[in-house]
């Protein structure tokens, strides 16, 4: 973030850099940074799990029939044996091999889901990280406040949106 907002403030003019800090401003306030609500994210964890689960088990479900559809599938019975041919490409002659028929499917792949015996460490850098982002915002806003990185203009940070609508009404 800081990369951001110095960025803006050497890169804008004065107007610029007091909507974005008055706007920032706005936008802090609403926000509590410092906490972080573990049932909340236990919760979205779970239900991210549910829905990928799901997805898994749909798709599980259509390879599966895709592989039970296929002929020798329905043809041979389970561990029954059946000769099948094709062209050796070494010995340029058609070639047959002897396969025993094993109907059942077998999963390889696994479902995309949150460990949650691993969300405390990830909340742990969750809160390490919004600290210190919260620390660096503070401090820019602390300058700002004190006019050290541009001059306020109170009457023009108005936003343009604000503006719009304001001659709109009028």
């Amino acid at each position: 973030m800081n990369e951001e907002i110095n960025q803006t403030i050497h890169t804008s003019n004065d107007k610029t850099v007091n909507i974005f800090f008055e706007q920032l401003k706005s936008e802090i306030a609403h926000f509590n940074l410092l906490s972080v609500d573990k049932d909340y994210f236990v919760q979205i964890s779970k239900q991210w799990n549910e829905n990928k689960y799901n997805e898994f088990l749909e798709k599980v479900a259509i390879k599966e029939q895709e592989y039970f559809n296929q002929p020798e599938r329905n043809q041979y019975t389970h561990l029954e044996k059946y000769t099948s041919s094709y062209y050796g490409f070494l010995t340029g002659k058609m070639e047959s091999r002897e396969i025993e028929n094993k109907n059942f499917y077998c999963i390889e792949e696994k479902p995309n889901l949150i460990d949650l015996n691993f969300l405390d460490k990830y909340l742990e850098i969750l809160e390490r990280v919004t600290e210190k982002f919260s620390d660096n915002v503070s401090k820019e806003i602390e300058l700002y406040d004190k006019n050290k990185l541009a001059g306020k203009i109170v009457e023009d940070s108005q936003s343009f949106y604000d503006k719009v609508v304001e001659k709109i009404i009028k």
